[in-house]
């Protein structure tokens, strides 16, 4: 089957990290994953396939109401009201093996400004550094490419790194070692709506990662960490307080994707499960 457009329904980003140093270049050696990474891949692996597999059910239920085929009809995807929901199920499946996942970076002075949690990352970073480094690892060289990224925002990235996902805390997180901070990953976001430009909001340089890179690396989460651990975690201080009212449009169970108290992650060839969750 040839590859159609994504129903309309479906976000436009799925929300993941990937481990380990990224090359710049095409042809450059990858760094290996340490232990504690290969085994979290390997666990978060073994997890989503039978989670996938499960959400398949759930998703063709959902692809057959009516109120899923009324919002195609609302969205202008009158070319989706045709197939079947086997048939959509399986567009999805061959959109997902296609898609094109980004890291964008390059925010200027003034976008800096109304964002508080973000680096200040340029191609000549990427050259210094030979690879896309994390704000972790920028911020453990003392770099000022983060110094617009509050001591608020540093908390939820490492309550989401060690809580949502399950990366091992700092033994001290003051002075986290180079060892830890390599070991903190790159946010992604899987471009669904096959955007140009990527993810505009994290900057006009959009940095597309190798899919069998992601394949081996990354691991997927239903929606932003950072908005959940400011929205529903109650023990972090968020950068900006949600309003009560903004609070009652999140629903905070989503997240687990089926989990008890953690999320079952997804990888890049089992995924259903984080799409259904989102």
């Amino acid at each position: 089957m040839a590859l159609g457009i994504v129903p309309s329904k479906v976000p436009l980003v799925v929300l993941s990290w990937l481990l380990g140093q990224q090359s710049r270049t095409c042809n450059a050696s990858v760094a290996p994953l340490d232990p504690t990474q290969a085994r979290i891949m390997a666990e978060v692996r073994h997890a989503a396939v039978d989670a996938s597999v499960f959400a398949e059910r759930e998703l063709l239920e959902h692809f057959g109401k009516h109120s899923f085929r009324a919002a195609l009809l609302i969205e202008g995807a009158h070319e989706l009201l045709s197939l079947s929901p086997k048939q959509l199920l399986e567009m999805l499946r061959e959109n997902l093996e296609s898609l094109e996942y980004v890291n964008n970076f390059g925010l200027d002075a003034e976008s800096l400004k109304k964002s508080h949690g973000q680096g200040s990352m340029d191609m000549h970073t990427i050259e210094s550094y030979g690879h896309i480094p994390s704000n972790w690892e920028l911020r453990h060289n003392r770099s000022k490419l983060v110094a617009n990224v509050s001591p608020k925002q540093w908390k939820i990235y490492d309550a989401a790194e060690t809580g949502l996902y399950p990366l091992p805390e700092f033994k001290n997180p003051d002075a986290p070692t180079i060892a830890e901070v390599q070991q903190r990953p790159k946010y992604l976001a899987g471009n669904l709506r096959r955007l140009d430009a990527g993810l505009l909001r994290y900057g006009a340089f959009s940095a597309v990662i190798r899919n069998q890179v992601v394949l081996e690396r990354a691991i997927f989460l239903p929606s932003d960490s950072g908005g959940w651990e400011s929205m529903c975690n109650a023990s972090v201080d968020p950068v900006v307080k949600a309003s009560y009212f903004e609070k009652l449009l999140i629903p905070c169970q989503e997240i687990f994707a089926g989990g008890d108290g953690r999320p079952v992650l997804g990888v890049a060839d089992h995924q259903l499960h984080t799409v259904l969750a989102n």
